[in-house]
């Protein structure tokens, strides 16, 4: 089988009393994804940009977050020009970003020593390795491998660091999806072209872009922007204990041709792959992935879900409600800590992997626990005792109950608002014009 996963649902098994019987299917399951954007490349290249490294940093968060989960990595093109072609570049892509996370620098040599198309790494990528390294640089490319590893490597070392500036490296055989059993790399990483993109322009969008002015480098530039969502590559993170095997993986090697990709089309692939009436995405109509193994690897709820860095706000006030100016802070999250110092108004931002659902805040000697969790609205009883709890005026159990202790949290904010100038009345009553004024002191 292609994959070996733990059943983490019961299964029923009727009673046979003929030739019944029960089938069981082991199946990967992916839990969510991460994605390096194609503004992270180099225009039609596979060289990685300095960019990168927040993309590399939430990586290293997720995983944190996701612990003993493997990962396996998927280009993807944009649905303009050669199948081919596409499908190559999106290979190097992939096994671009798999040689910075396993710092394979010889994999790095093979793509800077066979060119594809456009997709050369010369002087100009050269300087640019060096120009983040703060090297000097003088247009010139070291002339042997040897040379072209230790910039290679320290190149890598500073792309992949988590959030706190760490350098981390992953291990091929512990925490990708084949466990590096194929030396290419099949199971681990590969390249899918244009046969799965996330987004296609309608006929009339593509139409107008027909009369741009293409660029020097013959480009339309609009049309190279609005198809920039489907220039990706994609980690799919699987359930902790899932494995691959290579021999049964049915995507080709990444540097592969497409014979292998087409024989896994949906049999409506031709109609998928055409650009309509309107605009489609696959999140909304699920119906531009023309790969059938890709379609059920990557569902739309694990795409939607993708991990992203998201921002986080948090007011600091004193006990007399006054901001805490220019105190110091630390703020502990999947496995990392950021720090910092408020400014004038008190607040602390920081950026945070949506995978995280907990942290600690360390500010003035206290430790304090953060849930990072949607707010459940105003409205409820449940979002009132969240806010009120956060205002430090609510002590009791956030439980979705109206009881006394809820009333008097309610009451005392209503009094300290009234004295500030709030036009709320003093009733220990959640109405409309005190949860407005929640919403509002509490900022979400």
């Amino acid at each position: 089988m292609a994959a070996e996963a733990p059943f983490d649902a019961p299964v029923m098994i009727p009673p046979a009393v003929g030739k019944e019987r029960a089938t069981l299917r082991e199946r990967l399951v992916p839990v969510t994804a991460w994605q390096v954007e194609d503004v992270h490349f180099e225009f039609d290249s596979s060289f990685v940009l300095p960019e990168a490294t927040e993309a590399f940093a939430l990586l290293a968060a997720v995983r944190h977050d996701h612990p003993r989960s493997p990962l396996a990595l998927f280009g993807h093109a944009d649905p303009v020009g050669n199948d081919e072609y596409n499908k190559v570049l999106s290979g190097r892509r992939a096994l671009a970003i798999y040689a910075v996370l396993t710092r394979r620098t010889d994999l790095w040599e093979r793509l800077y020593s066979k060119p594809h198309g456009r997709d050369k790494w010369g002087a100009a990528i050269v300087g640019s390795m060096r120009s983040q390294l703060g090297q000097p640089d003088d247009g010139t490319v070291p002339r042997s491998a040897g040379e072209r590893a230790s910039l290679f490597g320290a190149y890598m070392d500073a792309l992949c660091r988590d959030l706190g500036g760490k350098s981390y490296q992953l291990d091929a055989a512990r925490d990708f999806l084949a466990q590096g059993a194929d030396r290419e790399g099949k199971g681990d990483y590969q390249g899918c072209g244009e046969f799965n993109p996330e987004m296609l322009l309608s006929q009339g969008e593509l139409a107008a872009f027909q009369h741009e002015v293409p660029d020097a480098e013959g480009r339309r530039v609009g049309l190279d922007e609005a198809y920039a969502p489907d220039r990706r590559v994609v980690a799919l993170i699987y359930a902790p204990g899932a494995v691959a095997d290579p021999k049964a993986w049915p995507c080709p090697r990444a540097l592969d041709g497409t014979a292998a990709c087409r024989k896994r089309l949906w049999s409506d692939a031709a109609a998928r792959r055409q650009p309509g009436p309107a605009r489609r995405t696959q999140a909304d109509t699920q119906d531009t992935f023309a790969c059938r193994f890709y379609d059920r690897q990557a569902p739309a709820i694990v795409s939607a879900n993708r991990a992203r860095l998201v921002r986080q706000e948090l007011r600091m006030l004193d006990d007399a409600g006054e901001p805490m100016k220019q105190e110091a802070w630390t703020f502990r999250v999947s496995g990392t800590e950021l720090t910092g110092t408020t400014g004038d108004d008190g607040v602390i931002r920081v950026r945070v992997p949506s995978s995280a659902t907990a942290a600690v805040l360390v500010i003035r000697g206290q430790e304090i626990p953060v849930e990072i969790a949607v707010l459940p609205p105003a409205t409820t009883t449940l979002g009132v005792q969240y806010r009120l709890r956060n205002l430090g005026y609510y002590e009791g159990a956030v439980d979705g109950q109206a009881g006394p202790g809820v009333r008097d949290a309610i009451l005392r904010f209503q009094r300290d608002r009234q004295e500030d100038g709030a036009s709320v009345p003093v009733t220990g009553e959640a109405d409309e014009r005190t949860t407005a004024e929640l919403v509002r002191y509490h900022g979400s």
